[in-house]
């Protein structure tokens, strides 16, 4: 299913041109997400930049989940956030009208795929 977000009152015009007109806002990103050939480079270069937060993000994880019964998985991806290769898909949860609890699901799964993707082609 394919939503057109301008068929949808109320969105921003900078969003839309993000999403459909991309030359009109260029000059304000430094990648066009529609181009995969760019990918790798962005990932190297996110990678490449000195991050103090990646280890203690992990620490924090990893104190979160030291009380709880963590799945093989789970203990490994948290583990896999200290290495710089590791690159994480991240959401946010907003408020919406019609959204509620299921939104949410969506969103961590629509992550969880994303994330799967990436590691399977650029891994």
């Amino acid at each position: 299913m394919f939503i057109n977000f301008s068929d949808i009152p109320g969105n921003q015009n900078l969003f839309l041109d993000y999403l459909y007109e991309f030359d009109n806002v260029k000059e304000f990103y430094s990648a066009d997400f529609r181009n995969k050939e760019n990918y790798l480079k962005v990932f190297k270069s996110v990678a490449d930049s000195k991050n103090d937060a990646r280890e203690k993000v992990a620490d924090i994880l990893k104190t979160q989940y030291s009380s709880l019964q963590s799945s093989v998985l789970t203990s490994k991806n948290i583990e896999s956030l200290s290495d710089k290769r590791t690159m994480a898909v991240v959401t946010g949860q907003q408020l919406g009208i019609l959204g509620g609890p299921l939104y949410t699901f969506y969103k961590i799964i629509t992550a969880i795929k994303l994330g799967r993707h990436l590691a399977e082609r650029y891994d």
